[in-house]
């Protein structure tokens, strides 16, 4: 955000999380349907992703029990030849998926057991992907790669449990798929906190405060520079 405000010539910059609309649950359905996916893996396959989701994806790859969306995989797999033919040959069984949007997008993220999020960059403080966002607010519980100060947005391991090395990530995948009860005590915890606090009211509210006074109580982790 100095970078932004340095180079620009308005006298206040401020930060602001992604806002989620909290209607949209209701108007999909309010409820907890049927998980039919254990992991699923939704994005696009920046080439400029850091190694973090490369890595990620690399391990997600050896597991038989994760949908890709989108072909996020194909990151680390553009030009293998083999990963070509595999991917051909197992979309037949929805393993590996084209980008998807609209409700069809909310029921595979519905479908989930469990959501991965690993930015194209994790080393941004409060940066996230708005995939955190999509998955939380459906109530899917949401293993989130940790980046800096994520914890002034959500408690972790109440709200959402976050990991930052591929040991943690498998330890958590494994308990998780097997304790469902925790996994989805988390979820709703996770979907009251974004839909209540992080909804599209609240954030525009703040940065109504900002541009007509300069400043905002709304969040503790409200970051203005003027």
């Amino acid at each position: 955000m100095k970078y932004y405000h340095s180079y620009r010539t308005h006298k206040i910059s401020a930060y602001f999380f992604n806002p989620v609309d909290d209607e949209l649950p209701e108007k999909y359905g309010h409820d907890f349907c049927k998980k039919t996916r254990d992991i699923v893996f939704t994005g696009s396959a920046y080439n400029f992703a850091g190694i973090e989701r490369k890595d990620v994806i690399r391990y997600l790859l050896t597991r038989n029990d994760v949908n890709f969306f989108g072909g996020i995989e194909n990151i680390v797999n553009a030009n293998n030849i083999f990963h070509k033919i595999k991917r051909k040959f197992l979309s037949q069984g929805n393993r590996y998926n084209k980008r998807i949007s609209g409700e069809e997008y909310v029921a595979v993220i519905k479908s989930a057991k469990i959501g991965i999020g690993v930015n194209a960059i994790q080393t941004v403080p409060r940066y996230t992907s708005d995939r955190l966002q999509h998955f939380m607010s459906f109530g899917t519980f949401f293993l989130q790669f940790y980046f800096p100060e994520l914890e002034k947005f959500f408690n972790l391991k109440e709200e959402i449990v976050s990991f930052k090395s591929i040991y943690e990530l498998e330890k958590y995948i494994d308990y998780y798929l097997k304790n469902p009860e925790q996994r989805e005590k988390i979820a709703r915890a996770g979907q009251c906190k974004i839909l209540s606090c992080y909804n599209t009211k609240n954030i525009t509210k703040m940065m109504l405060d900002i541009i007509n006074t300069g400043n905002s109580t709304m969040f503790e982790w409200t970051d203005i520079l003027s």
